[in-house]
């Protein structure tokens, strides 16, 4: 009980410092994704329901916490989180379910491909049940972040809720369980069963640690827990933009985490596979050098492809601030040339200074004369509201002067004439009064022509930019000659200009106030949008041109380029790996044919063949086993003096035998025993040289004879031949052609001619009999026969 609940508490605990650690260090949607799903089916697995109840109220507390959720809604939370409850739960009553259809007699928690499949198939029941529920149980506001995927509708979206949902669980607990989840089976950890039966781990996988398992599942968890979560905490931070947008979560999910999952899968695979292999080793040692050099160039590969990227998007965004700018630097261009152009003639067409200040009708004359002129020029310019030509009040007085201005402020189709209007009375202004008539004394100052910054014309109720040249004779200042540009053009000018699809332009002046902005009202301060990219572009009247467009479609095309980047770098390490692996697989594989006659050899079957020609190392290495095995045979399985095979042979041939009638319905052999008579008499008479002799003539006979079937030594003047094929089908023929033979056989030693004599019997294999069996009927048959020579010589045979 007390294990229970210390088990209970610290799944609580683990679940709230994941929870915290996961807000700090990924950025991610929080209406949907939740980053520590992988936590609860590990717990579960590992300790049961108390770390399933345990991770639930953890996921309660850390809500209630974070969100300050009060009193009333604690109901509302606590069924929101049963899916927390589910996913430390239902893995272990899966696992346990399905004991039977995927062990096929396998233990259950056996380091095994069946444990493989089974996990998968467990993780993936799971989170199909807990996002159905996430789905069924989910708020109006957590649908709406993805209603706009297939229209309006709580039931239209949750299969698209439900689907985001097992998206996100569901591969992200293969990506950080798996690995670890091998590594305590590898490690001999117990994991949870109920107390009704013993605890699974515990009595499974006592040899795992002698097949390798443990430093390679060290190794792959050592990726999964820190080289991998290292590089998506950088991609998530500082290469793919907009990770708290559930879309770009998702795609980066279903593209980069799925690949890194494939992958993971792969490994522990092959390493299942060929877990009592050397390929396990070339199998381990390619995959990781191939997928960290991969890394390695991939990370590279990423960051010079993002600053490619960005260096682009900046050049892109500075090339369409140039083309805005240019769209308005006509109007600006045509303004300034026309007010220069008009100062030049203005000023050629006053005679001189008393002319204009003391002669009224000369300068009623003039002032007419330049009001027909400029309108001509001024008429065809776009955008140009008005006109003026504006003297000094100690010359015409403070409404001295014309001002012209449009008589309809239509900018389609063909432009409206000039129309005289009213000038601007300045007695009533202070000079000092920039807003109102900073128009004149503001060029009168500077002593050169002005651009003026927008500003409300009280007599034409416009909102104008002004440019103002200052009217000198003679050193002395006259008055100013000036064209406003109507800003409503300005602005319609900069809705017609598209930045990407979502941008937009705005203007603003010297300090920094809104003069144009699609968001911010005129004249507010102006303050950069985080979630925009900005460019700004000087336009040469004092004012700024700048264009935004949000960062998530700037940098979209970025996402892109580094999602793909990262899935084609891990699906490249797959493919170059299994391509390494197979061709490493048929280098090493006549090692699988040494490895088998290794083992014949050692059961005593030096009787082997390898097919393998090359002149590399594997080459000559079979080459050397297979002159082995025929030395060996030679001292181990041969008779020195006979040159046959020896009595261990016939052993070794016996169990063969034997095997195979435990295997085969259709077995057929005989056995045939020889002996060789008056060898005792003739080692009396002769010696041994001519009783060897004798032994050698009679295993020349029966090699004879019995040409297709292996004949041993299995005693002094003992053999035995084993007959199949040929030789079993014609036994009875062959025994009567062996006596004629073995009659005709002659020997000279000591200057006599001697004869041989075999006594020979024959046993055939039935069914249900094993060899001893039908050797003994052979050997009875056999000295049956020496009792007929004894009884036709009268005398002993021995």
């Amino acid at each position: 009980m007390k294990q229970k609940v210390c088990r209970f508490f610290l799944s609580v605990s683990l679940y709230c410092l994941a929870s915290l650690t996961a807000k700090y260090l990924i950025i991610s949607p929080a209406e949907i994704v939740s980053t520590t799903t992988f936590l609860p089916p590990l717990l579960g697995f590992m300790w049961g329901p108390p770390a399933a109840f345990g991770v639930y109220i953890g996921a309660v507390v850390y809500e209630i916490v974070e969100k300050g959720i009060g009193v009333h809604n604690y109901a509302l939370c606590f069924s929101k989180n049963f899916w927390v409850f589910l996913a430390g739960y239902l893995p272990v009553f899966f696992w346990k379910k399905w004991e039977n259809y995927f062990d096929k007699g396998t233990r259950s928690a056996a380091l095994s491909l069946h444990t493989l499949r089974k996990f998968l198939a467990v993780m993936f029941a799971t989170f199909v049940v807990t996002s159905a529920f996430r789905a069924v149980t989910a708020s109006e506001v957590e649908l709406s972040v993805l209603a706009g995927w297939n229209g309006s509708g709580r039931v239209a979206t949750l299969p698209i809720f439900m689907l985001a949902c097992f998206l996100n669980d569901f591969f992200i607990a293969i990506f950080f369980d798996i690995a670890l989840f091998f590594l305590l089976l590898s490690e001999n950890y117990p994991l949870y069963c109920s107390s009704k039966n013993q605890v699974e781990g515990s009595s499974i996988l006592n040899t795992t640690k002698n097949l390798g398992y443990t430093h390679k599942t060290r190794v792959i968890s050592f990726s999964a827990y820190v080289v991998f979560p290292i590089a998506i905490i950088y991609l998530n931070n500082f290469q793919i933009y907009g990770m708290d947008n559930i879309k770009t979560w998702l795609r980066c999910v279903s593209e980069c985490l799925v690949a890194v999952d494939v992958y993971l899968v792969l490994m522990l695979f092959l390493l299942l596979r060929y877990r009592r292999s050397i390929m396990m080793e070339i199998v381990f040692l390619v995959s990781q050098t191939v997928f960290f050099t991969a890394t390695v160039l991939g990370w590279g590969s990423s960051i010079a492809m993002a600053d490619l990227v960005e260096s682009h998007t900046k050049v892109s965004l500075h090339a369409m601030s140039v083309i805005c700018r240019e769209r308005l630097y006509r109007t600006f261009f045509c303004v300034r040339q026309a007010i220069n152009g008009m100062t030049i003639q203005a000023l050629n067409a006053i005679e001189s200074y008393d002319s204009l200040a003391n002669d009224a009708e000369y300068r009623k004359n003039y002032l007419e004369k330049m009001k027909k002129d400029f309108s001509a020029i001024s008429v065809g310019i776009d955008g140009s509201i008005s006109y003026y030509l504006r003297l000094i009040p100690e010359i015409e007085g403070t409404k001295g002067g014309f001002s012209m201005q449009r008589e309809d402020a239509r900018w389609e189709g063909a432009l409206s004439p000039f129309v005289e209007r009213e000038p601007v009375d300045l007695a009533p202004y202070d000079p000092r009064d920039s807003q109102n008539v900073g128009w004149f004394y503001i060029p009168y100052r500077s002593g050169c022509p002005t651009w003026i910054e927008p500003y409300f014309d009280p007599v034409t109720n416009f909102y104008v930019i002004s440019y103002v040249a200052p009217l000198y004779v003679e050193g002395k200042f006259v008055g100013v000659l000036g064209m406003d540009i109507d800003f409503n053009f300005i602005v319609t000018e900069l809705r017609r200009m598209s930045i990407y699809d979502y941008g937009y332009v705005y203007i603003k002046n010297r300090n920094n106030t809104v003069l144009y902005h699609r968001q911010l009202p005129q004249g507010a301060e102006f303050k950069p949008n985080p979630q925009y990219e900005e460019m700004e572009i000087y336009l040469a009247n004092g004012m700024w041109l700048g264009i935004a467009t949000p960062l998530s479609h700037v940098y979209d095309e970025r996402n892109n380029l580094l999602m793909h980047l990262v899935a084609a770098v891990t699906v490249v390490a797959m493919l170059i790996s299994l391509a390494s692996i197979t061709l490493a697989s048929r280098a090493i594989r006549p090692l699988a044919g040494m490895t088998e006659a290794a083992k014949r050899i050692a059961s005593g079957d030096l009787n082997v063949k390898i097919s393998y020609e090359s002149g590399n190392e594997l080459g000559i290495l079979v080459k050397s086993i297979m002159e082995m095995a025929s030395k060996l045979e030679v001292y181990v399985y041969r008779d020195k003096l006979t040159g046959l095979r020896n009595a261990a042979a016939y052993i070794s041939k016996a169990a063969e035998l034997d095997a195979q009638n435990s295997v085969a319905d259709k077995l057929k052999y005989g056995v045939v025993i020889f002996d060789a008579n008056f060898l005792k008499k003739i080692n009396d008479n002769y010696g041994h040289d001519a009783g060897n002799e004798l032994i050698r003539r009679a295993a020349k006979v029966i090699c004879k004879v019995f040409s297709h079937s292996p004949v041993y030594r299995i005693g002094g003047d003992e053999f035995a031949a084993v007959l199949q094929g040929e030789d079993y089908d014609k036994r009875e023929q062959l025994l009567r052609l062996f006596d004629e033979i073995a009659a005709e056989e002659r020997f000279e030693t000591a200057g006599d001619t001697l004869t041989i004599s075999v006594a020979r019997g024959l046993g055939i294999y039935e069914t249900g009999m094993d060899f001893a069996t039908v050797a003994h009927q052979a050997d009875a048959a056999m000295y049956d026969h020496k009792l007929a020579i004894k009884s036709k010589f009268g005398e002993e045979v021995r």
